[in-house]
C-alpha cells in the first residue's frame, strides 16, 4: 500500500479489503470474523487515532471481517522487519509501504498483483491520474493509493522576527542570505537529513530537480550522475561548511524535536507534520 491522495484514501481502502475478499467463502456469522493483518508507519502519533477511528468504522460495518491495524515504525525502520517477516513467512495481510520499495518485494514474492482488482475497482476515479505510475512496476499493479506528501522548508516565524527577516526565501540564493542572517543573530538556521535512506533522498530529490535534474521514465533510463545532481548536492554542502545548516541523527531526518523546541529555525518536512 503506498504512502498518495488522502482523497477517499478510506474509501480505497474499505474497498479493498471488501474485493480482497471475493471468493472467498463468507463465514456464517456464528462462526469467527476473518482476520486480517494491516502493517502501517501512519505518524505522528494523532494521525495514527484518526486511522484506527477509520479502521473500527471498517470493523463494525463488516463483522464478518476484522482488521487489526498495527503501527511497526517510519519507512526506513519498517524495512528489516517486512524483510524477515516475508523470508519467515510472517508477512501481514495487508501493508502500507512506499512504492520506491515495490521492487523489492516483488523479487521476494511478497506481493500480490492488483491488476485484476483495479480493473474492477469502483474507486478508479477517485486516485489522481498522477499518482497511478506509483501503483505499477513491470507490467502489473502492485499497490493503491493511501497519502502524497509534497514537501517545503518550514519556518520558525519568531525566529525569523528576531533575526528582522521579514522576506521569506524562494531561490537557493535567498535561502543562503537568510541563513546567514539567522546565523549573525545566533540561531541555527536549518536542519537537513542524514542518511541514505529513503527519507534523506525524499528531501534532496526537490533541489536536484529545481537544478533540472531528471530521473528518467524507467530504471533503465535513470542517471544520478549529472551536474543537476552535483549542484544539488553542493549546495547541501555548501550550507554545511559554512555553518548554516546541521545534520540530523543517521537515517532520523523525520523528527522535529529541534525544530519544535525553537533550536533550529527552518526543516525540510511535509504536510504530515
Amino acid at each position: 500500500m503506498i504512502v498518495c491522495n488522502r482523497r477517499g484514501w478510506f474509501a480505497l481502502l474499505l474497498g479493498f479489503l471488501s474485493l480482497l475478499l471475493i471468493g472467498c467463502t463468507t463465514a456464517p456469522q456464528s462462526e469467527q470474523p476473518i482476520e486480517l493483518i494491516f502493517w502501517h508507519g501512519v505518524n505522528p502519533p494523532p494521525n495514527r487515532i484518526v486511522l484506527q477511528r477509520l479502521v473500527d468504522r471498517f470493523n463494525a460495518r463488516h463483522p464478518q471481517i476484522h482488521v487489526q491495524a498495527l503501527y511497526v515504525g517510519q519507512p526506513d525502520q519498517q524495512l528489516p522487519k517486512i524483510l524477515a517477516a516475508v523470508v519467515g513467512n510472517a508477512a501481514p495481510d495487508l501493508l502500507w509501504y512506499n512504492p520506491t520499495i515495490t521492487g523489492q518485494f516483488v523479487d521476494l514474492g511478497a506481493l500480490r498483483p492488483l491488476d485484476d482488482w483495479w480493473q474492477a475497482s469502483p474507486y478508479r476515479d477517485q486516485v489522481s491520474p498522477a499518482l497511478i505510475p506509483t501503483m505499477r512496476y513491470g507490467n502489473h499493479y502492485w499497490s493503491i493509493p493511501f497519502a502524497t506528501n509534497n514537501l517545503g522548508i518550514f519556518y520558525r516565524p519568531s525566529l525569523f522576527a528576531a533575526a528582522g527577516i521579514k522576506t521569506l526565501p524562494s531561490t537557493w540564493q535567498e535561502l543562503e542570505q537568510v541563513s546567514q542572517t539567522l546565523k549573525a543573530q545566533g540561531i541555527t538556521p536549518l536542519l537537513l537529513p542524514l542518511g541514505q535512506g529513503e527519507f534523506a533522498i525524499f528531501t534532496w530529490l526537490p533541489f536536484f530537480w529545481s537544478a533540472g535534474g531528471s530521473l528518467g521514465e524507467t530504471p533503465e533510463t535513470a542517471h544520478i550522475d549529472t551536474p543537476a545532481a552535483i549542484a544539488a548536492l553542493e549546495f547541501w554542502q555548501r550550507l554545511r561548511q559554512e555553518g548554516l545548516a546541521i545534520l540530523s541523527a543517521p537515517e532520523r531526518g523525520y523528527e522535529l524535536d529541534q525544530f519544535i523546541r525553537g533550536e533550529v529555525a527552518m526543516q525540510i518536512t511535509g504536510p504530515w507534520t
